[in-house]
């Protein structure tokens, strides 16, 4: 079988960059980048940006897969295999309950703002 050729980018779109964990120095700009546009929309009135802190007691809560609430209409699920959305009631709860005791666990407003100055003094270490 021949290789096939690549899909032509829409007209305007950027091309895609994947790192490697050996390419340091890309993943370094990279999460400076990200901690930086983090940082910087902190501060916006209509955002509010919750870490949860490295130290933080999680011992009562169980660990849960990564998830998107999208209000409490829907939740999607990150699994292994792919996603799994889910939209019975009684389910979006479970989820909305392991947001809000995540949520408990947050530091938000001027604390989250430094620890995402820690991070990034981290990095330059």
């Amino acid at each position: 079988m021949g290789r096939r050729s690549p899909k032509p980018r829409p007209e305007g779109a950027s091309q895609g960059r994947f790192a490697r964990e050996g390419s340091g120095v890309l993943l370094w700009r990279l999460r400076r980048t990200q901690l930086g546009h983090l940082l910087s929309v902190s501060v916006l009135p209509s955002i509010s940006l919750g870490i949860i802190p490295l130290g933080a007691d999680r011992s009562t809560i169980w660990p849960t897969e990564g998830f998107f609430m999208f209000d409490d209409a829907e939740v999607t699920v990150e699994l292994v295999s792919g996603h799994l959305t889910v939209t019975r009631p009684h389910e979006i709860g479970m989820y909305a309950g392991a947001f809000t005791d995540l949520a408990g666990l947050a530091v938000y407003g001027k604390s989250a703002r430094t620890l995402i100055r820690s991070a990034l003094a981290a990095l330059d270490e």
